[in-house]
């Protein structure tokens, strides 16, 4: 409330306020001493008075209030020092006059009362200076600084105690606070030089003179100039060391926050602080500035060594005293630490020059921010002027292993700790100036300790650290001792082996690098005991080993000469523990044994082997073996495994000869060794053996490849191992398969050729033939031999059996399809082993055919016809991917000179096999084109008794060819080569069709089979040949023709008569070649049509003739090429629409139309009639258009009215629609009238006429549809024919209900019997003028009454749309002449005779679609183009009746069907009607009908929407 009451500075009533402060001062200090809390309130109180009413207490009676308030909280603050510097702050922000009057006396009060922690008083300078010091206003300062001037005036040891923290004022970044600082320290001049407690002190006077002389350049420079000034001082000044001396201790006094009153004591300045770490800021502040002045100053004048034992060590050991506190630093306290810091490197500055720099260049250096925040490193540039300490002290070398060796883990110790790394350990200059000259013990202790770090994560950059200090090689020996395998201690050995790996090439020059390897074993030896920490101990090892690795790898590197490893003692022992590691003996280590580790032995064993094959290289063998899974555990496919072989295989090859091994021994080792394995798990281990024999380097003219000699003997080693006297051999060339698949195909291709070279050398020895040797075999026969029947059995049956697979593996090699698409384009190395297995083979296959014959055994005599077969199929699949050029050269040869026919045909099936996969624009694919005479030379030049087969062949090569490479063909000479060979083959193969032609004596059946397929393929080439010729095919077009319809006619007639049958009584094999046939002459047929459509007149009607009768024979269910057939004959039709003229195809189709009696083969020709008309211009179709007319007419004469005609119908009035959108208005009313002459009279007596009628009626719903008004003249012209048919009809109805009304008056179930009698009787009723009425008694009267009305309903509603006046012309007679006839419909009665739903009178009045013509469809669109309520009254009174017919529920439907019509369609209009429609609504609404009922009310409420009002009252 009061503090409410002063806030309002406009009110005129000071005195009370003045006297409200009295009052509240007063009952502070009366209160002072009840509890600290009050305490604390009246210090907030006074500071809140002063900052809010400064201007107001300007007089000596508010501020003695002020003043004698807080003095009686001084002793309450004195006894917390953590709050003075705060507080004091506060304070000093007052105004000056305030200040002196109310603040002042309180802060001498409160200095005068602080004690340390001992209870000692303590100076009240110290205690203001700390205060002064932590300010950074000037004007606070200044206050402060008046108070700090008063008691420093007789106080001596105040003045000591205030001269540290006063110099560092000096360096303030504001002028006039730095002329203060040497305005007060010029007055501890008098003090000081008239101390008696300490003489010493005097010589400060100096400095004090000095900055007074000298004001101006220290006020100017700063910081900056504070160097230069002690140096200035010192080097004038005959008490050099006293001076030195005085100011090391006021620094040491200010950083300990030492201030004892009564004496300045040189111990325990720590435990006489007043102020605890953490809470001291203006001491850690000077003295690190001071600090940093001295180095700054130059080691002439304060040397490191002074500064060291003066300041740095008692500092650093006071740090040390307190690390146990936890309270948090600041960034004054780390500037502190690290300029202690940075005298333990040792750096020794020269003197500056008089820039106050150094006298060489400047040294770079930085650090922590005077406002917290640190630099991420500590450096000194290259400088003359930089030396180092040596030798270096022992306690400051003792400080760094106290400071690394302090597990406390408090902020403080962590400051001093980064300081440590980040200027000291991080130093190059520091490692290679000091580090490496320390004794072994001392460098060992510091690495012990940063190890230690590292291990426990204390330090970020430990390991960085760690990994760059210059050990050697005995030191990181020593290192790796450790007493016992905890956590921490694997770590350490971590991290070691990681200053090995980084240091592995300086460490492999040291001499005593012997030792370093024998503690690294040493250290491996006892890893495998430590079982608590397997995951750790897995680290360590793996660490170890890579070290290890890393350090051979450099001392081999550098050819060490004086390593002589192989001569210790122990060296057989520890290779002996690596071979533990991965095999673990049997144990089961070899599931804590991880692949990396695995690689990484491997890796140094192969180093090993480098420098000591003998000694090494034989523990090869055990090891390979020794790392395959045990035989208790399921093998899965290891990338660890495989790595492993990969180094170790490639090792022994190289070295093997060194150890008087050979492979061979590691090849019979390892198969004996797995051959224990299941069969999947012995095809992986293999596969991982493979893929390290792929490693190894050979020289490149050995073509014998040591994948394919192991393949050898593990084939050899599964044979034996098989059960049973007969093993079973069939699965082993598979394997051989399997093994090889992981492989490149260059490694596959030599292993192949290899075991290739086995197998003949073990049929030349069963066979006792002579045999050239091939290269430098792994095994002899011998060996193989006894790989499977052991060193004492005859190995003769079991040798033909291993050939025989070797072959049998070769083949399947050969055959893979991955294999053959890489080396059908094979160069270099790869492709001469190709050569060399061809050759080899060729030489195989004749060796064993010329002994067939020789040998009485059976077993040998069927041994060798399996060779024969086996290398046969071999030698078919590598002729298939041979280079183009030598292919070609070898079929060639075979072709002409080969033995038998088949023999031939299959050298042309080759050709035509490698052109498929052939790429056009390849240079070689000339070379298939250009052999195209020499095929057909062959088969001209054969006997016609026996050469099917042979043309087959060639008329296939030829059409692959030419499909696959002439047809891409761009140059001018390719095109005319081209054109020159195909237009023979054209000739060829027409002469060679009609000469099969020919030889037919009966049905399709009778042809043989030969014949179809040579007929097929046949055409199938000539239709290629004809895209390639085009007009060149032309002389050879009437014999080809008549041909190709001879047999297609056979073909459709064949498969015609075998879909009639059961599939179980079908030839399929018959059928799929007659309709391959089908196939290939429709392609034929669409190459004629795309290349020579000009040239085909004479051809086509009799083309769409045979071609249309193909869509009636794709009834076949079960057919697998019907689909084949439809896509290609869609593809003939659209190539003949739009290649051949409408001149020609026209007269062509319509006459074909006239020679087909089926409706499914005239509607092909139709649609192709149809899309030529389409695509053809108005001046081709007027010419042909009384053509294209008649065959419609044609059309509708035979199929019009048929029930199976639908889509031939609807095609015909395509045909027609499209024909009519080609004309003008006036062509269109000739065209129509035309049809109206064709349509002639109707006669109900003929089926003819009605025939004609339901079609023309069909074809002019079509257009009034399409055509909407435009079609309007013509229905004009025969208005007149469509009301008399309409009259006709509604008149017959008539009768149909006098007759029925007249039966009501008999008895009701005689007249229901009589009215079916006489409804479904088939006379006639005569009309009022005596003529005949026929009856509506078919179905076809009734199509054409909807069409009638579906023609009337399209025009009429085109005729609203364009405003009703072709209706309401002559006064609306057309309007008057449909609305009566339409009417009496609306109630017809059609005979029970005509069953069908589409006849019902559901479907006739009210209609089922939107195109399905019908009576109210009829009507309402007669009353919307109408569109005058005059013309709607009789309409309406017409649909009344209907709706009130009594006798017959589906009228009265109708009825109001046709009224709900009207009322939607016309809309508002029609309201006027509506009155007298309501009587006979009211009443269908209570209709026994509930469909009716819900009509009805349909009509009232669309009524009632319409008008916005109800119509319940008006309804009965």
């Amino acid at each position: 409330e009061y503090r409410r009451a002063f806030r309002k500075n406009d009110s005129s009533e000071i005195y009370i306020r003045r006297q409200l402060v009295g009052v509240l001062l007063d009952a502070f200090a009366t209160h002072l001493s009840s509890s600290n809390v009050f305490n604390e309130e009246a210090i907030e109180y006074c500071i809140w008075l002063v900052d809010a009413f400064s201007d107001n207490l300007r007089s000596c009676a508010d501020t003695q209030l002020i003043s004698e308030c807080l003095l009686g909280t001084a002793e309450y603050l004195a006894s917390t020092p953590e709050n003075i510097v705060p507080v004091f702050s506060r304070l000093a922000s007052a105004d000056k006059i305030v200040f002196k009057n109310a603040f002042a006396p309180y802060i001498e009060a409160v200095c005068k009362n602080v004690k340390d922690k001992k209870g000692y008083k303590v100076s009240p300078a110290a205690v203001v200076m700390e205060a002064l010091l932590a300010l950074d206003n000037r004007d606070q300062i200044e206050n402060v600084a008046s108070v700090a001037r008063d008691l420093t005036t007789t106080d001596q040891i105040g003045s000591f105690y205030s001269f540290i923290p006063t110099i560092a004022l000096t360096c303030h970044s504001n002028e006039n606070v730095r002329g203060l600082a040497v305005d007060l320290l010029c007055s501890f001049s008098s003090t000081l030089s008239g101390n008696q407690r300490n003489e010493e002190w005097t010589t400060l006077t100096e400095v004090c003179c000095y900055f007074a002389n000298n004001k101006s350049s220290v006020v100017l420079g700063g910081q900056t100039c504070l160097p230069g000034a002690l140096a200035s001082v010192l080097s004038t000044s005959s008490e050099k060391e006293t001076i030195r001396k005085c100011l090391l201790e006021g620094i040491l006094c200010s950083a300990a926050a030492y201030g004892l009153a009564d004496s300045v004591s040189t111990k325990d300045r720590f435990k006489n602080r007043w102020l605890d770490v953490g809470q001291v800021f203006g001491g850690y502040r000077s003295a690190a500035l001071l600090l940093d002045a001295l180095e700054s100053a130059g080691e002439e004048h304060f040397p490191l060594l002074s500064r060291w034992h003066l300041a740095g060590k008692p500092l650093l050991k006071g740090f040390h005293s307190l690390a146990q506190s936890k309270a948090n630093v600041d960034g004054s306290f780390s500037q502190l630490v690290v300029a202690v810091i940075r005298m333990l490197k040792g750096v020794r500055l020269s003197e500056l020059n008089s820039q106050g720099a150094t006298s060489k260049s400047t040294i770079i250096t930085s650090g922590p921010a005077s406002r917290g925040g640190r630099s991420r490193s500590y450096s000194f540039g290259k400088n003359e002027g930089v030396k180092y300490l040596s030798p270096y002290p022992r306690d400051m070398s003792d400080s760094i292993v106290s400071i690394l060796n302090e597990t406390t883990d408090s902020p403080l110790h962590k400051e001093i700790m980064i300081s440590l790394y980040e200027i000291i350990l991080s130093s190059a200059s520091w490692r290679q100036e000091i580090f490496s000259r320390l004794d072994s013990a001392t460098r060992q202790k510091i690495a012990l300790g940063v190890l230690s770090a590292a291990s426990g994560v204390l330090m970020n950059n430990a390991d960085v650290i760690l990994s760059s200090l210059p050990l050697e090689a005995c030191d990181v020996a020593k290192l790796l001792v450790s007493k016992r395998m905890t956590e921490d201690e694997l770590s350490k050995v971590t991290f070691v082996s990681d200053y090995i790996i980084t240091n592995s090439s300086s460490l492999a020059s040291d001499p005593a690098i012997d030792g370093l390897f024998g503690s690294i074993f040493k250290q491996l030896a006892s890893l495998p005991k430590a079982r608590e920490y397997d995951e750790s101990v897995g680290f360590a090892r793996q660490a170890l080993l890579s070290a290890l690795l890393e350090l051979i790898n450099n001392v081999l590197e550098k050819g060490d000469r004086h390593l002589e490893l192989d001569r210790e003692k122990k060296f057989d022992s520890w290779m002996n523990s690596l071979v533990d590691v991965l095999v673990g003996n049997g144990n089961s280590d070899y599931h804590l044994v991880s692949p990396r580790l695995k690689r990484t032995i491997f890796y140094i064993l192969a180093s090993f082997c480098d420098r000591f094959p003998a000694a090494v290289v034989p523990k090869l063998i055990p090891i390979i073996i020794g790392v395959m899974p045990p035989l208790s555990t399921s093998v899965a496919r290891s990338d660890g495994l495989a790595a492993c072989l990969e180094l170790a295989i490639p090792v022994y090859f190289k070295h093997s000869a060194k150890a008087d091994l050979s492979p061979s021994d590691l090849f019979n080792g390892f198969i004996d060794h797995v051959s224990r394995y299941d069969t999947y798990s012995r095809v992986l281990l293999y596969q991982n053996f493979v893929g390290g024999l792929t490693k190894v380097i050979q020289d490149k003219n050995d073509m014998i490849s040591p994948v394919g000699a192991f393949v050898a003997a593990v084939l050899a080693r599964e044979m034996s191992s098989a059960p049973g006297d007969d093993p079973p051999t069939s699965d082993l060339p598979e394997l051989s398969t399997r093994i090889l698949s992981e492989t490149g195909i260059q490694t596959r291709i030599s292993a192949i050729w290899t075991i290739q070279c086995y197998a003949k050398d073990i049929l030349f020895s069963v066979l006792q033939e002579e045999n050239v040797k091939t290269g430098n075999l792994l095994y002899s026969v011998e060996d193989l031999s006894r790989i499977v029947c052991g060193p004492n059995s005859d190995a003769t049956e079991e040798s033909q059996k291993l050939c025989q697979v070797f072959i049998v593996a070769i083949c399947d090699a050969v055959a893979n399809a991955e294999l053959r698409n890489v080396v059908k384009q094979s160069e270099g190395s790869s492709f001469e082993t190709v050569l060399r297995m061809w050759q080899d083979l060729l030489l195989i296959q004749s060796t064993c055919n010329s002994h067939l014959g020789g040998f009485k055994s059976h077993e040998k005599h069927s041994f060798l016809e399996s060779i024969v077969e086996v290398s046969g199929q071999a030698l078919d699949w590598i002729q298939g991917y041979l280079p183009s050029h030598i292919f070609l050269a070898f079929v060639t040869s075979l072709m002409q000179d080969g033995e038998t026919e088949e023999l031939r045909s299959r050298a042309v099936q080759l050709i035509a096999d490698r052109a498929a996969s052939l790429d056009p624009r390849k240079p070689e694919a000339i070379l298939f084109a250009d052999m195209i005479p020499p095929l057909m030379e062959l088969i001209k030049t054969t006997s016609s008794d026996a050469s099917r087969l042979l043309k087959h062949s060639v008329f296939a090569a030829v059409e692959t060819i030419g499909r696959s490479i002439c047809l891409s063909s761009t140059t001018s000479r390719e095109v005319s080569h081209n054109v020159d060979a195909f237009s023979d083959v054209v000739s060829f193969i027409a002469s060679t069709i009609e000469k099969e032609s020919n030889m037919i004596a009966g049905s399709f059946a009778d042809i043989t089979s030969s014949s179809r397929q040579l007929v097929g393929t046949g055409a199938l080439c000539a239709s290629t040949a004809i895209k390639i010729c085009g007009p060149r095919a032309i002389p050879a077009l009437t014999k080809l023709f008549k041909s190709l319809f001879e047999f297609l006619e056979l073909a459709n007639t064949f498969i015609k008569m075998t879909s009639r049958r059961d599939d179980n009584e079908v030839d399929w094999k018959e059928v799929n070649q007659a309709r391959l046939m089908q196939l290939s002459f429709l392609r034929t047929f669409k190459a004629l049509v795309e290349k020579l459509p000009l040239f085909l007149k004479p051809f086509l009607a009799q083309l769409l003739k045979v071609v249309s009768q193909i869509p009636e024979t794709l009834r076949l269910e079960s057919d697998n090429h019907s689909s084949l057939v439809e896509t290609e004959m869609g593809q003939l039709q659209r190539a003949m629409t739009s290649y051949i003229p409408a001149r020609h195809l026209v007269p062509a189709a319509s006459e074909s139309i006239s020679l087909i009696s089926d409706y499914s083969s005239i509607l092909f020709t139709l649609k192709i009639l149809t899309e030529s008309v389409k695509a053809s211009k108005t001046s081709e179709i007027v010419v042909q258009l009384n053509l294209i007319l008649q065959s419609a007419f044609t059309l509708c004469d035979q199929h019009a009215g048929l029930v199976d005609s639908n889509a031939l119908m609807n095609a015909a009035k395509d045909l027609v629609l499209a024909l009519v959108l080609k004309l003008s208005e006036v062509q269109l009313r000739s065209l129509y009238g035309k049809f109206r002459e064709w349509r002639r009279e109707l006669d109900h007596n003929s089926e003819r006429s009605k025939q004609r009628s339901l079609a023309f009626w069909e074809m002019s719903s079509t257009l009034s549809k399409h055509l909407k008004t435009i079609f309007l003249p013509c229905l004009t012209t025969v208005f007149a024919d469509a009301v008399q048919e309409l009259v006709s009809i509604s008149d017959t109805v008539n009768s149909y209900l006098l007759r029925y009304a007249m039966l009501t008056l008999h008895s009701r179930s005689r007249a229901q019997e009589d009215a079916s009698s006489f409804l479904c009787k088939k006379d006639a009723i005569r009309t009022a003028d005596g003529k005949k009425r026929q009856k509506i008694d078919s179905e076809l009267e009734i199509r054409t009454l909807k069409s009638l009305l579906l023609c009337l309903e399209f025009s009429l509603r085109s005729d609203a749309y364009n405003g009703g006046a072709w209706i309401r012309e002559a006064e609306s007679q057309r309007y008057e002449m449909l609305l009566r006839p339409l009417g009496k419909l609306l109630q017809c009665r059609l005979p029970c005779s005509l069953g069908s739903a589409e006849m019902s009178f559901e479907s006739v009045v009210q209609g089922k679609t939107s195109d399905s013509g019908c009576v109210i469809g009829c009507l309402v669109a007669l009353a919307s183009a109408a569109g005058d309520e005059q013309l709607w009254k009789p309409l309406n009174h017409s649909v009344l009746q209907a709706c009130a017919n009594e006798t017959r529920s589906e009228v009265r439907k109708a009825g109001v069907s046709c009224l709900l019509s009207l009322i939607k369609s016309i809309g508002e209009e029609y309201m006027v009607l509506i009155p007298e429609c309501l009587p006979v609504l009211s009443e269908l609404l209570e209709d026994s009908d509930e469909e009716i009922a819900g009509l009805a009310q349909d009509c009232i409420s669309h009524s009632e929407e319409l008008l916005g009002e109800s119509l319940q009252d008006s309804l009965r």
